[in-house]
């Protein structure tokens, strides 16, 4: 059975409902379904057309096929917490 509780023990871990994410591009890494993704973290642009609420997207960075997780404003579906490798926060 995966952990379902959130820690690094390198990184803090943040709570996106409470810490803010990333204003630029840079290496995330996401929790999603009890494991950690390793990503690229890219913010919403300020003339994206995209629907309100919309924060950005993490796309995994492993593997051969890229999968985006996005972020809302209005819920955690895809993703609610997160660390930086580069310890950038």
């Amino acid at each position: 059975m995966k952990n379902l509780n959130p820690s690094h023990t390198l990184f803090p871990v943040f709570d996106r409902k409470v810490h803010a994410l990333p204003n630029e591009k840079c290496a995330i890494e996401i929790f999603n379904e009890g494991e950690w993704l390793a990503c690229e973290w890219n913010p919403r642009a300020t003339d994206s057309q995209a629907d309100v609420g919309y924060l950005g997207t993490a796309r995994t960075t492993a593997g051969t096929i890229q999968i985006g997780f996005h972020a809302w404003e209005q819920n955690n579906s895809e993703f609610q917490y997160f660390y930086l490798p580069n310890n950038n926060q």
